[in-house]
């Protein structure tokens, strides 16, 4: 993901560079055949000491004078392309300055669909995990546990990612379940492990490979396995996986918090999180809640 961003940056910045190069290109033959037209006319009307005359038959300031010009179109032209991108990157610069202080109460606009748009929303996704992550902590967050449906839980999470694992190249391997299977749990924080491990899942994936999600009662227990075809942890790194704020050799883009809050979330609902993972050839997430028996 991270070598996407900077592939589509870099892609931007040479549309503009050209897109200048041109605008400049344009304006510098639009004034060139227009001086010239004038100078030619002041000539023939015999206005030898018309300033005109020096774009008529220009000497080496003149051409200087051409060059210069043609400089600054194209870097006022350029910079007027740049100056949304130099914005968006003050205000992520600035973010992540407070957020270095210890100001989490930061949110950035995300507008459009470009890199930059990934890179705020990537930033305000890491705050809220920071956040979560704290309050699960110091015991600030109730967990709001009902009843629930866990095949209607991960089937909806599961459409919520579908449309971004096809945009990434991926192949989506899941089969609903025919009958529900009840646990005792709240909803938002099931969403967000469910997406949580989905997200890895995607980011550690190539285009091409297979992401597999499993969902099956045992006799106690109900049990929900995300499979994917990525790059895998290497076993010196699993150990640490759900460490806080650890980034293994094998990382991209994130907060190195996400498997941390994850499995605090699976904790505070009485649940299990277990990870195996194969370098090369990807990685199983296993959750797994008590099932629910209504008294």
């Amino acid at each position: 993901m991270k070598n996407s961003l900077n592939g589509r940056y870099h892609t931007r910045v040479v549309v503009n560079i050209i897109y200048s190069t041109v605008v400049a290109c344009m304006v510098m033959v639009f004034l060139v055949t227009n001086l010239s037209m004038i100078g030619q006319y002041a000539a023939e009307r015999g206005m030898e000491n018309s300033l005109v005359l020096l774009f008529y038959r220009p000497g080496t300031m003149i051409v200087l004078l051409y060059v210069l010009l043609g400089i600054g179109v194209f870097s006022v032209s350029f910079l007027l392309l740049q100056s949304r991108s130099m914005r968006y990157i003050s205000r992520i610069s600035s973010a992540m300055r407070e957020i270095a202080e210890g100001d989490l109460n930061i949110t950035l606009d995300v507008e459009g669909d470009d890199e930059f748009a990934d890179m705020a929303e990537n930033l305000n996704n890491m705050v809220e995990e920071l956040l979560d992550f704290s309050r699960l902590q110091n015991g600030r967050i109730r967990m709001d546990c009902r009843p629930l449906d866990l095949v209607a839980e991960l089937t909806d999470a599961v459409l919520f990612c579908e449309a971004r694992i096809q945009r990434e190249g991926l192949v989506l391997s899941y089969t609903e379940p025919e009958e529900m299977i009840p646990v005792y749990a709240d909803p938002d924080r099931l969403r967000q492990v469910f997406i949580n491990i989905m997200d890895n899942a995607i980011k550690y994936s190539a285009p091409g490979g297979r992401i597999t999600v499993k969902l099956w009662a045992g006799e106690y227990k109900a049990f929900a396995e995300i499979i994917d075809q990525g790059r895998g942890i290497p076993p010196e790194d699993l150990e640490n996986v759900k460490t806080k704020f650890y980034k293994g050799s094998n990382s991209v883009r994130g907060s190195g918090i996400g498997l941390a809050l994850v499995d605090s979330i699976m904790t505070a609902l009485d649940g299990t999180m277990d990870i195996k993972s194969t370098l090369g050839r990807g990685t199983v997430v296993t959750l797994g809640l008590p099932l629910y028996h209504k008294a």
